[in-house]
């Protein structure tokens, strides 16, 4: 339970930081046959370290009850 508040913490941290990195913060380009997002990115941009930390945590079954299933064993991680 330790290991697994300590890791949350960190990868809270490692967000919470990366939200700080310069750049344009604008990595979504919206293609031109979707409908405009609902989402606001302004108030939470979409960053590369979110992406690796998003694809970290998808593949990870740390985060699942006993540590043994992650969540791209339900879902897809392509559409």
């Amino acid at each position: 339970m330790k290991l697994r508040f300590a890791i949350l913490s960190l990868f809270t941290f490692i967000l919470i930081g990366s939200s700080f990195v310069g750049g344009n913060g604008n990595l979504f380009i919206v293609p031109s046959n979707f409908p405009t997002p609902l989402y606001d990115f302004k108030s939470n941009p979409v960053t590369e370290d979110g992406f690796v930390l998003g694809r970290h945590l998808f593949y990870d079954p740390i985060l699942s009850r006993d540590s043994s299933v992650a969540c791209d064993n339900c879902h897809q991680p392509f559409a």
